[in-house]
């Protein structure tokens, strides 16, 4: 077994209820709750860890958890694959996602199993999938972007997130183009964005 690994984290309260997205590899356990690892086998041989990153639910004094979607790597993936970057927030009863990725999504809901494919970019590994989701947790997910040429110079890094009066604002750093504002092209070596995205029916602004 790989020793789990915690790789980002973030803590919304909203209502009654506190919602934690952890991004991980290998198995965590909370309270009674246990998530499990998605090994990958690459290059025919070897088995890694990959990134999972999950929205877990508490009651306000932290009890009571539920998994409310967790975020991973489909088994189909190429070779060289990982989530880059995952941010969520909360408005009202609504869980809002977004998620860029280096590989084939499944998002894993209360309602169900949901999977995004993207195009295949060749690099110097072999051929990746790569591309951009948002999700309105248990409601609607959408691809935003595939088909970035994430080794070549073009990369995304999301920053922040935020939902209010039916938007989704999102921003980060870019070089090249945009996962989250395709249209984009970095002016210099990099440059940042800030995108507006309608929180019902998620498309962009």
């Amino acid at each position: 077994p790989y020793t789990t690994l915690f790789r980002s984290v973030q803590i919304i309260a909203e209502g009654s209820k506190v919602y934690v997205l952890l991004g991980y590899d290998g198995d965590v356990v909370v309270d009674n709750l246990t998530l499990t690892a998605n090994y990958k086998l690459v290059w025919g041989f070897l088995y890694i860890n990959g990134t999972n990153g999950t929205i877990l639910s508490f009651d306000s004094n932290l009890t009571n958890v539920v998994n409310e979607a967790t975020l991973t790597l489909a088994e189909d993936c190429a070779d060289a694959t990982e989530i880059l970057d995952f941010k969520f927030d909360v408005e009202g009863e609504n869980i809002y996602l977004a998620a860029h990725a280096m590989g084939n999504l499944v998002l894993n809901t209360s309602a169900g199993s949901e999977s995004f494919d993207f195009e295949t970019t060749d690099d110097d590994t072999g051929n990746v999938e790569v591309g951009a989701i948002v999700a309105n947790v248990g409601k609607k997910a959408v691809k935003i972007s595939n088909k970035l040429a994430v080794v070549y110079g073009d990369e995304t890094y999301l920053s922040g997130m935020d939902v209010k009066n039916g938007n989704i604002y999102l921003v980060g750093l870019f070089e090249g183009s945009c996962a989250f504002a395709p249209e984009k092209v970095a002016v210099g070596r990099n440059d940042f964005f800030v995108s507006s995205i309608d929180a019902n029916d998620l498309t962009i602004d």
